[in-house]
């Protein structure tokens, strides 16, 4: 009798090929921290729920849309984690709520651990009725991107994910009735309370910042043209780019283009023309695009053509 689930165990030492064996979402992964990666992806896979956990050792920049007629819930596997996430800053008492096909955006820090537990939206409809739970929370939650949680219920159920993880011997019941009961129960003690909004001016910046250097980073942008985009001075612009994600803003710039020039360079059919491809993204000076590129992925882009995406 085949198995109404799927478990599926990988580790990796390329960042894209790790993004692209993902199930939650679409998404496109970008290494902005010097190093060699290395991630590793378990997942519980069922038509009705889908957990995971994810473990990098890098800063990544992560983007994309979510899955379809799903809704992820971003359950920290680490409590102390503290980051943004689109507009919300997300810590081990506040999970972002992912939606069907919304935007996915986030700027993961250095040894990011993430437990999300995706539900079908109509399983999850059907288990509030089912299970007499208030008929608002599940509308409520398609109007939020974020929620308050006990962290209790969020290391109760980041537990019960890393333990099913973790063995070779799946409890169905447990993915698919505790875990979503858990889950419901842990939002109807706080769904009735306001979130926040994002507030800090330095919070608000670094997301400005962000945006505008992500919607123009194929034109020639650097640093004096974010300073003027957000209005502020370029020396509290490296403050805040420092405090937030650990690098400054130019080396964030640098950081991005070389991963499209690394995705350019593995996506080309046949031999790809690497001088040119770097020269696209802004990148003139041979022997100084090659060290850029090997201290930011640990190999040359010569190397990087032996990598295939499984």
């Amino acid at each position: 009798m085949e198995k109404p689930y799927k478990r599926l165990t990988y580790t990796f030492d390329d960042v894209d090929t790790f993004a692209s064996h993902i199930s939650q979402g679409i998404l496109e992964y970008h290494q902005l921290e010097p190093g060699k990666f290395y991630g590793e992806l378990t997942e519980i896979l069922s038509e009705k729920v889908i957990v995971s956990t994810h473990a990098m050792n890098r800063i990544v920049q992560q983007q994309g849309p979510g899955i379809e007629n799903y809704t992820t819930f971003l359950l920290p596997g680490n409590m102390s984690q503290d980051f943004s996430w689109r507009e919300q800053r997300l810590t081990g008492k506040r999970i972002g709520i992912l939606k069907s096909k919304m935007y996915h955006f986030a700027i993961s820090l250095p040894n990011f651990f993430g437990t999300p537990i995706s539900l079908n939206n109509n399983y999850f409809n059907d288990l509030i009725i089912k299970h007499h739970y208030d008929t608002n929370i599940y509308k409520e939650i398609q109007h939020r991107e974020a929620i308050n949680i006990n962290p209790e219920d969020a290391y109760e159920m980041q537990q019960i994910v890393i333990a099913l993880c973790s063995s070779n011997i799946v409890d169905y019941n447990l993915l698919t009735k505790k875990i979503p009961l858990l889950l419901l129960k842990a939002i109807e003690n706080v769904y009735s309370e306001s979130i926040e909004p994002v507030s800090g001016s330095r919070v608000i910046i670094f997301m400005k910042s962000i945006d505008f250097i992500n919607k123009k980073l194929a034109q020639q942008i650097n640093v004096t043209n974010v300073v003027k985009a957000v209005d502020i001075s370029e020396r509290n612009l490296r403050y805040i780019f420092k405090e937030k994600i650990g690098i400054s803003p130019k080396n964030y710039i640098k950081a991005l283009k070389l991963n499209k020039v690394r995705k350019e360079i593995k996506g080309t059919l046949g031999k790809p023309n690497i001088g040119m491809i770097a020269s696209n993204w802004g990148f003139n000076h041979s022997g100084q695009f090659a060290a850029d590129y090997k201290r930011l992925f640990g190999e040359l882009p010569s190397e990087t053509l032996k990598i295939e995406i499984t």
